[in-house]
């Protein structure tokens, strides 16, 4: 697939997700945060941009968010979808750029919540699973490892994707 049609289909699908609150027909416009990582890996795939300045773009978005998980997750699917549908043929040198975008991410230095308010993170080490653990203004983010160093979600995502599990295809979350 061509990174622009790889584009636009996720965009499409973003924006689907987003249905009005008890309307299920009504859809709302993508979000912000969808749109800027799928253009960010749309510049990236174009060379527009290098996978360093990606990163950095990537991880300024993510942190802006109060939801640091979530907003990983997204970046994450939409990363992972244009490595499934963006083929080396038709693109080449994609599959490097994607891989130097992660290589990238892993080497900037530790995530610290920067925002004036606490943002949230799953507390993986509570007794249930998913509840919310915060993270407060100055303190470095980690839930499922240091944010960038250990690609907090990546490994999740991609053992989702494999067995079949999760797809931007197929997900409504």
């Amino acid at each position: 697939m061509a990174v622009e049609a790889w584009a636009v289909r996720a965009r499409h699908f973003w924006a689907s997700l987003r249905v009005g609150a008890g309307d299920n027909t009504r859809h709302l416009p993508i979000s912000a945060f969808d749109h800027n990582a799928i253009q960010l890996i749309q510049d990236l795939l174009e060379a527009r941009i290098d996978a360093r300045t990606a990163a950095i773009s990537a991880a300024e978005s993510v942190t802006a968010q109060i939801n640091i998980a979530e907003s990983c997750d997204r970046l994450w699917c939409v990363l992972i979808s244009a490595a499934r549908e963006i083929s080396d043929t038709e693109r080449p040198g994609a599959s490097s750029s994607l891989v130097n975008l992660l290589g990238s991410l892993a080497v900037l230095p530790d995530a610290i919540n920067r925002l004036d308010i606490d943002v949230l993170v799953p507390d993986l080490d509570g007794e249930n699973d998913w509840e919310t653990k915060y993270i407060k203004p100055g303190q470095k983010i980690v839930w499922d490892g240091v944010l960038w160093k250990e690609l907090p979600q990546f490994g999740w995502e991609m053992r989702e994707w494999w067995e079949g599990v999760w797809s931007c295809s197929t997900a409504r979350r």
